[in-house]
């Protein structure tokens, strides 16, 4: 579209799923403070739009609300901007990454337990990501479609890895996992193409680790070319 600037009234309570996104020339759009939640997508595809303050009443934002490489100012008590992350803060999840350049490592924020769905997509610039100590869940897609993405340690608190978590993040030869138990992941988790120049990729576990040899570990990883090797330090 060619809508380069919005002002949105104070009757305004809710941005709905999707209601900006794909407004390719968006520039300026002011948030009122009447506003309380910012739905799934809104600014998704406002390339354009390089900067947006979220207004102090906000209590939701849905999934991936914006387009990467934004400039976010928050009001907010609740919903905060770390280590060029959007956090929530009351139930500490990170909702999306706001950085998408190039060989820009993501030192995610302490005090995150889950990683939301999407919260990395389309990131295709990134190379590497250290998530922090204390992250359990990682969702969905959570890293699809980071082409660039070569690198990824997880800590030894993660849990779970979502569905297509990593898909088409062929790049990758990197992967690093401190938890002792090798954590849940489904036969998507790690979908990537086979990259022909990517000719030595390797798993990273603590010695004494367990069940990454077999399962869906072995299926998934190991057997699509990964060498598993012992963390050292």
């Amino acid at each position: 579209t060619t809508l380069k600037t919005i002002k949105l009234p104070n009757s305004v309570t809710s941005l709905q799923f999707y209601v900006f996104s794909g407004c390719t020339s968006l520039e300026q759009v002011n948030i009122p403070e009447s506003v309380t939640s910012i739905e799934e997508q809104c600014f998704f595809q406002c390339e354009k739009l390089k900067s947006l303050i979220i207004p102090p009443n906000i209590s939701y934002i849905g999934v991936q609300p914006f387009n990467p490489n934004i400039q976010v100012t928050s009001n907010s008590d609740r919903f905060v901007i770390e280590n060029d992350c959007l956090v929530d803060k009351e139930k500490n999840i990170l909702i999306q990454g706001l950085v998408n350049k190039s060989n820009y490592t993501y030192q995610l924020p302490n005090n995150i337990t889950t990683i939301k769905e999407c919260a990395f997509n389309n990131c295709y610039n990134i190379t590497a990501v250290n998530i922090s100590e204390g992250v359990e869940y990682i969702q969905r897609r959570a890293f699809s479609y980071c082409n660039n993405l070569e690198t990824i340690s997880f800590p030894s608190t993660i849990y779970s890895i979502g569905d297509n978590c990593f898909l088409y993040t062929k790049k990758i030869k990197n992967i690093t996992c401190k938890a002792m138990y090798a954590p849940d992941i489904s036969y998507d988790t790690f979908q990537f193409p086979i990259d022909s120049s990517v000719t030595e990729k390797y798993l990273y576990i603590p010695k004494g680790a367990k069940y990454y040899d077999s399962g869906d570990w072995k299926t998934y990883v190991l057997d699509r070319g990964f060498e598993l090797q012992y963390i050292t330090e």
